[in-house]
């Protein structure tokens, strides 16, 4: 008789899933976001770790990560996303 496996199949080793990361990173800050509502874009210069250039706002490393980790520590717990959870950042 076989056994089901409720573990979510690995998709990556650690390895790729941190240049995985590491690229995504590096899009947001180098081509960022294209933001097309002005006031947003304003909004959005006065915080740290962000920088217009034209209509898109580029995102510092740094504050992508500071903000994937509040959101790690603070979503319910009955939230699962192995993908998130379990790929352990920097």
């Amino acid at each position: 008789m076989s056994t089901l496996s409720l573990e979510p199949p690995a998709i990556a080793d650690d390895a790729t899933l941190q240049a995985m990361e590491d690229a995504a990173l590096g899009i947001l800050e180098r081509t960022g976001m294209a933001v097309h509502d002005r006031a947003l874009r304003e909004k959005l210069a006065d915080l740290p770790g962000l920088k217009l250039d034209g209509e898109r706002v580029l995102v510092r490393a740094e504050a992508a990560q500071v903000w994937l980790s509040a959101y790690r520590r603070a979503r319910p717990p009955e939230v699962e996303r192995p993908f998130l959870d379990n790929h352990s950042s920097r």
